[in-house]
């Protein structure tokens, strides 16, 4: 049997071939002419996979480097308007803040969180072991006149305390519109919106290189310890905190410079903004 010097096979039955060339016993110089060809494609084959793979890598490294500065600027501007509501928030007179509901006789706040502004000058009840609403809702004033579970202690009629309820409320949206806590409130949500984007397009990046999984486990490492918290202390991170040692000597760029940082201030704990991890060293 003999067999052309030269054949046209398509690609998906190559390795097929080449396998059954190992299993079947061919004459050196009737094999010969149909494998040389085929090998040759191959290596053609291969040769222009590995260029087309280096490239597609390295335009996919470009590409993170610009979205690390992108996500990094996005989270120094969530951290900044952060701070800005904080310092807004901590402005604000002591019965618009959340706190608890109730008095009771000893002069002392208690029981579950309200956001609800608190009455101001509220006298504690006279009678020892009660309380008295600080924080009421107009549910709760409607139940406490509906079946007087807390005793009446003097108080005006219902219609009059939702009248109060809403002046309070008024004066309480006022007083955060004073501090531009609203105004900040949105700037934040925004903020926040476009630093996930931006954390997203990282995470989602492929095929992985090392300054990409050097940037994928950072950011798991910015973002999973709670405020007041040390990373060296937060166990979810500690296998990303150890791969992070092992791929700082071959980063470059500003990436390699925040790979150093974070690693240098592993026992100082986030501030109350959280992840605030390139101002930890001002």
């Amino acid at each position: 049997m003999s067999w052309p010097m030269h054949v046209t096979i398509s690609e998906g039955v190559q390795s097929a071939l080449i396998n059954a060339a190992t299993l079947v016993e061919l004459d050196a110089a009737v094999y010969r002419p149909v494998y040389e060809p085929i090998a040759h494609k191959l290596a053609e084959i291969e040769q222009k996979r590995t260029s087309e793979s280096q490239v597609g890598a390295e335009v996919v490294v470009e590409g993170m480097d610009r979205l690390w500065l992108l996500y990094r600027d996005r989270l120094n501007r969530a951290n900044a308007v952060e701070r800005q509501y904080h310092a807004a928030y901590d402005r604000l007179p002591w019965w618009v803040r959340p706190g608890p509901k109730l008095l009771n006789s000893d002069g002392e706040m208690h029981g579950p969180v309200s956001d609800l502004p608190a009455i101001q000058n509220l006298a504690p009840p006279a009678h020892t072991g009660t309380s008295r609403l600080l924080r009421p809702s107009r549910e709760d004033l409607e139940a406490y006149w509906r079946h007087s579970i807390m005793g009446t202690d003097g108080e005006r009629p219902l219609a009059d305390a939702l009248k109060n309820l809403e002046a309070r409320l008024q004066k309480a949206r006022a007083e955060e519109d004073r501090v531009g806590l609203g105004r900040l409130d949105g700037a934040l949500d925004r903020a926040v919106e476009e630093l996930c984007e931006a954390k997203w397009q990282i995470l989602d990046l492929a095929p992985i290189t090392g300054p990409i999984a050097a940037a994928q486990f950072l950011i798991d490492c910015i973002h999973e310890p709670l405020p007041g918290a040390t990373p060296e202390a937060t166990p979810e991170i500690e296998t990303s905190i150890q791969r992070l040692r092992k791929l700082a000597p071959y980063l470059s760029g500003q990436l390699a410079s925040d790979v150093a940082l974070y690693l240098r201030n592993l026992s100082k704990p986030y501030s109350r903004e959280g992840c605030d991890i390139f101002r930890q060293e001002d």
